[in-house]
């Protein structure tokens, strides 16, 4: 017994046909259009520690006043 993927293939070969497409076609960019490439943004060590506040100065409360620790 025959797939269907088999009959297809078989039946491409005698009407050296391909089925018909869909009737919605996206449009096609030209070829001078080029892709926007996506920038490398590769943070250094000290750049992601400084995003994530580690040299920003702290406070804290001592009796009652706020102080830079």
């Amino acid at each position: 017994m025959r797939t269907l993927r088999d009959e297809l293939k078989k039946w491409k070969r005698v009407n050296h046909k391909q089925p018909a497409k869909a009737e919605h076609k996206r449009p096609r960019r030209s070829t001078r259009q080029k892709k926007k490439q996506r920038k490398n943004d590769e943070m250094s060590r000290r750049e992601i520690l400084d995003v994530m506040g580690v040299f920003r100065p702290t406070y804290e409360r001592r009796r009652g006043a706020i102080r830079q620790k």
